[in-house]
């Protein structure tokens, strides 16, 4: 197992804090991270469940199940992959997520597939105890930047302008109960907020895909929707006062048949219209049975045309019923004809 390592950082001589490296460490913020982050997702999706609720709209579960879980996944594996990879470096530099402030941007230590190795570049000064001479580091970077492992034993100090550092590998490997519990807060606390962005791009897609997945609740149709308002073990009574309150809903179409007449023919009357239903409640045929209007108001045939295309719940049987329309039409002028209204199974 490789050794953690350790280092502390100093500004004008001043400790201001010490960091460690350690897979273990690593594998501690790609946890944390990936929880937090899934955590977080999570509870937009409880959020969105709860305002679709109260807006009245039916989700797709399916939908908004993978949606949601898929993106929460995602997050999760790409914020762990991405915090690891953070953990194992100590960023100098100017930047917000930097480990420390620095007039140059640089890597100063990172864990490789060797080790860890310890990142110099021009204008740092220092001496690296390797062996039994301490060795420069200005001879380093005479020619620019330079790269090399840390050395296992012995420490390293640095100094770029008013920052310094030591760094350390530990005698032993780290363990989590070894940290500072405010270290191990601060530095999950960090990872987690590096890693908010990647969630906020993410809760779009999981809402827009929500969005495609819903439907308002008053046109999705479920099973109780579906079933027939007229019990299996209704009386012929009974199913005939659910066929007229069943059209007694649609007879507000049988206006069409006044609007266009003549001032004659609006007048009070009486037509009664046989129809014929199928046990799914089709019409089969239809026929006026009796009519008060006359033959030069085509009132009668235009009604029975319209009650035609009504439609009705599915029937425990086949069965031929005469619907009675009473029509109350008032007198009005030529020029301001009204539409009739129905109120019950009649227009006016």
């Amino acid at each position: 197992m490789q050794r953690a390592v350790e280092v502390a950082s100093f500004h004008q001589n001043e400790l201001r804090a010490v960091t460690t490296l350690s897979p273990e460490a690593e594998r501690r913020a790609a946890v944390l991270t990936a929880a937090g982050t899934a955590g977080v997702v999570l509870a937009a999706m409880i959020a969105g469940a709860v305002l679709v609720s109260l807006r009245g709209t039916v989700v797709h579960a399916p939908t908004f199940l993978v949606a949601w879980l898929g993106v929460a996944a995602a997050v999760a594996v790409l914020a762990a992959r991405r915090a690891a990879g953070r953990a194992r470096r100590f960023v100098v530099g100017a930047a917000l997520d930097a480990d420390c402030f620095g007039s140059s941007e640089v890597d100063l230590v990172r864990r490789g597939a060797a080790g860890y190795e310890l990142t110099l570049v021009p204008g740092m000064t220092g001496i690296i105890e390797a062996g039994r001479s301490p060795l420069p580091v200005e001879s380093l970077v005479a020619s620019g930047p330079a790269r090399l492992a840390l050395p296992l034993d012995g420490r390293v100090w640095i100094r770029l302008g008013p920052a310094n550092w030591v760094l350390r590998h530990l005698a032993r490997p780290l363990k989590g109960p070894d940290l500072p519990w405010c270290e191990r807060m601060a530095r999950g606390w960090a990872s987690l907020r590096r890693s908010m962005p990647m969630v906020a791009v993410a809760l779009p897609i999981a809402m827009l895909a929500t969005l495609f997945g819903s439907t308002p609740a008053a046109t999705a149709l479920g099973d109780k929707e579906m079933r027939s308002l007229i019990p299996a073990g209704a009386t012929p009574w009974e199913i005939e006062q659910q066929i007229r309150a069943q059209a007694q809903r649609q007879a507000s179409s049988l206006h069409r048949c006044f609007d266009p007449m003549p001032l004659s023919c609006q007048k009070p009357g009486f037509v009664a219209v046989g129809l014929s239903l199928s046990k799914q409640g089709d019409i089969l045929s239809h026929w006026v049975s009796r009519s008060t209007y006359a033959a030069d108001c085509p009132v009668t045939d235009c009604m029975a045309d319209s009650a035609a295309a009504w439609f009705f719940e599915p029937l425990p049987e086949p069965m031929r019923l005469v619907l009675p329309i009473q029509v109350k039409r008032t007198n009005k002028p030529l020029h301001q004809p009204g539409p009739a209204v129905a109120t019950g199974l009649s227009i006016e």
